[in-house]
């Protein structure tokens, strides 16, 4: 890659990150993983300045996606990679990266069954949410509390989240999430799986094939 090679490592590196997430939408997740990984051991050369930070978060905020592809939510790179984004989110300041990282973090304990850490993330994505009066957001966080409840056996304030989060679901402003490749469930489709009828919880809700949303 010329830029690297002629030692020009801050437009290398931002050529890696768009090389990333163009592997990311093609559902290359190895070269995906390469190439962003790369970016950020050249973005060690460069000095320590707020906008090598930035450039960080985009980093570390991409590489959360391929890396769960690749290996799994409970990896150890998975947790160190969101953690390390949620960091410099706060380093960097107001930044719409943190929920999407957070939510990362949030699918890591669920699935390693950290249910207390899962619940601190879920309630911390709901006060993030609620701070912005994003449905979408709203939307996640609610199902993300509930199902952090509900494992926890906390049965009563979990339909509470849950059913919550069904009133937030427009299917057809959602519609490209339930008609998406991705292995990732409408929130429709988790809330049928989650109530009865009669709104009683009926069973888990789904973890295993998550996509962290705005990755």
């Amino acid at each position: 890659m010329h830029f690297e090679r002629g030692r020009d490592y801050r437009r290398a590196v931002q050529y890696l990150q768009h090389a990333g997430q163009r592997a990311i939408q093609r559902s290359a997740y190895v070269e995906a993983v390469a190439h962003l990984t790369r970016g950020l051991e050249l973005l060690k050369t460069l000095p320590d300045t707020p906008e090598s930070a930035q450039q960080e978060l985009m980093l570390q905020a991409a590489l959360g996606q391929p890396l769960i592809a690749t290996k799994g939510f409970a990896a150890p790179e998975v947790e160190r990679t969101y953690t390390r984004a949620v960091e410099l989110c706060e380093q960097v300041g107001e930044t719409p990266q943190l929920f999407p990282v957070l939510f990362g973090l949030w699918l890591f304990s669920l699935t390693r069954l950290d249910m207390q850490a899962a619940r601190e993330r879920a309630e911390r994505l709901l006060y993030l949410a609620q701070s912005t009066h994003d449905p979408a957001l709203l939307l996640e966080a609610h199902r993300a509390v509930g199902s952090s409840l509900y494992w926890l056996g906390e049965f009563v304030s979990a339909q509470k989240h849950l059913e919550q989060a069904l009133t937030l679901y427009n299917s057809q402003q959602h519609r490209a999430l339930g008609d998406s490749p991705s292995p990732q469930p409408s929130p429709r489709r988790r809330g049928e799986g989650v109530m009865h009828d009669d709104g009683e919880v009926q069973t888990p809700p789904p973890v295993y094939g998550e996509r962290v949303p705005g990755a």
